[in-house]
Order: C-alpha cells, then structure tokens, then sequence
C-alpha cells in the first residue's frame, strides 16, 4: 500500500469515527441558496492572518513568521481613490496558505486557465494605513523576499484574478521586468536574508509556483446527496504528490465538474453546510477515470471537527 493510500486511510478512519460520534438530527433541516458564503465565513480562522506594522518613515523590512519579508514604504502606496498616502499608520496584513486544507477555506484553487500548478507558495497581501484600505501606485512594486533553504526549479510569479466569479492564477509572462525570481543571499537592512527575491506588481493573491507535467485534463463531474448543491457545499480536489488543489465549479448547470488529469490519484474534499448551522463532510480517495464522475457521500460533522480534519490534510 503507498505512503498516500496509508495516510488517506488514517483519514478515512479519522473522519468515520468522528462521523459515528455526532448526534442524529431528528428533525430534517431544509437547504437553501444562500449558505455558501457563511460556509466559507465559518471555516476562516483570524489566526491565518499576521499583522505587521512598518516605521513612519523610510524604509522597513517586515517579517511574517512564514518566513516572508516584505520592504516597504509609504511612497509605493496610495489610498484606493488614488489620493497620496499619507501613511500615519502603515501595516500589512498577510495570510499564508501553509496547508491544503487552508485552500478550501479561502476559496483558492491552484490553477492557471488548462494548466495545473503546484501551490508552492501562496500569500495574500493587504495594505491599510490604519483602517483605510491601500494599493500600490502604478508603476511601483513590492520587494519580496522569502526565506528558504533549499531552492526549487521551474517556479514563476503567479497573481491571483477572478474572471467570470471563477478564481485563476495569471502569469505576466516573461515580458514583464517584474517577472524574475532570484535565488541568492540578501542584506536588507542589516538583516541577511537566504532565499527568493521577487517583486510583485499587485496585492492580494501573490504566488511563486511551477506547472505540473500531467497528462491532458478532462471534465470530472459530482454527483451529490439530495440537498446539497453548488450554493452550500464547497468540494476541492487534492493531488497526492504535490500541493495542487482544484475546485469543483459550475459549469453552466447544477453539477459540480472540475478538469483532472486521468490516472491521478487524489483526495475529494467536500464540506456542506445548512442555513441552520449544520455541517457535513465527505473525504473519499479517488483515482481519476474517464467515467468522469465520482458520487459522494456525506456524514454530519461539527464545525469543530471539520477545521481539526482541514488542519491535518
């Protein structure tokens, strides 16, 4: 049995104890289209994001305990009117997505318009000045440095968009100056840094990840329970080998569908939630096929339960 199949069944049986332990509703409670959005309310944790505060003036390296450094100052930013900064009170906000099960909780799939990408690393970044939200100003960008011992081939910068209320990840391609990723040791400040130098033209979702070699995708559909549909139930699959992480969409109907690699084997992630406050999940191992559907199953679970399961994916 591989390593992968030994630790999915860990989960498997992880999650059916759990299941077994939670107390049976008596009473069914309808589902309707507008839970989706407090699923996905109730999975954040605020302990993903790391605040961090920069000097009035000049320059300032900020350190996130992920190992990302950031430098900056107030000339790069501006208020979202595109009025000047007057930064009285600079910080970051910057969240992390350590864990595949944090890729469900933010909505972030790892890939780019056919292609699947390895979710390496993958942050988001926001800019206030106080409670007034910033951008960078055009032109301008953000140096970042990410700590790391061990360097890793084939990446490019990766910035997260949403088109057509899908999530994508785009590439600015090898024309932009602002495409190169170094490798190198840093001194900023004083401070020596080993690792990534990369600068990033936008906030928010910011990436450094390589493309998979896989095989051609094609439409894997769901089938789901009774009740549960794409308004209430957030399903993600994950590749064994690597941090890819693809959403099941919608794709013009009901179903759920999502493009997956053939002979790939993944863990099908699904959390339901009811407009009273009910939780279920399914956790199934799957290995890709041209039926092209997968039905799934699930059992009801605390919310409680359900993070502790995200945690250890």
């Amino acid at each position: 049995m591989s390593g992968f199949r030994i630790y999915s069944a860990i989960l498997l049986i992880v999650f059916l104890l759990v299941a077994a332990c939670v107390k049976e509703v008596d009473q069914f409670i309808p589902y309707e289209d507008d839970t989706l959005n407090s699923l996905i309310k109730d999975l954040s944790d605020p302990a993903d994001t790391t605040i961090l505060k920069a000097n009035r003036n000049g320059q300032t390296l900020l350190q996130s305990k992920e190992g990302f450094h950031f430098l900056v100052s107030e000339d790069i930013f501006e208020y979202e009117d595109g009025s000047d900064c007057i930064c009285e009170d600079l910080s970051l906000e910057v969240v992390n997505l350590s864990k595949k099960g944090q890729f469900i909780t933010y909505q972030i799939p790892t890939n780019s318009d056919q292609e699947i990408l390895d979710g390496h690393f993958v942050i988001n970044i926001q800019a206030w000045d106080g409670t007034k939200k910033l951008k960078l100003k055009e032109d301008y960008h953000l140096p970042i440095y990410l700590a790391s011992t061990q360097r890793s081939e084939a990446l490019s910068i990766y910035y997260g968009k949403t088109r057509e209320n899908l999530f994508k990840w785009e590439s600015l391609g090898t024309d932009s100056l602002n495409q190169a990723i170094e490798y190198g040791v840093w001194e900023i400040n004083q401070e020596e840094i080993k690792g990534y130098k990369f600068n990033s033209e936008q906030l928010n979702w910011v990436s450094l990840q390589r493309k998979l070699d896989v095989r051609p995708t094609q439409k894997v559909c769901l089938t789901l329970p009774e009740n549960h549909h794409p308004n209430n139930t957030l399903v993600f699959a994950f590749d064994r080998e690597s941090r890819a992480a693809l959403r099941f969409n919608t794709s013009g109907s009901d179903d759920l569908c999502a493009s997956l690699p053939p002979g790939m084997e993944m863990l099908i992630v699904g959390i339901n939630r009811t407009t009273a406050g009910q939780y279920s999940l399914s956790l199934s191992e799957v290995l890709t096929s041209p039926s092209n559907v997968i039905d799934l199953e699930f059992d009801f679970m605390s919310l409680s339960d359900i993070r502790s399961l995200l945690q250890s994916l």
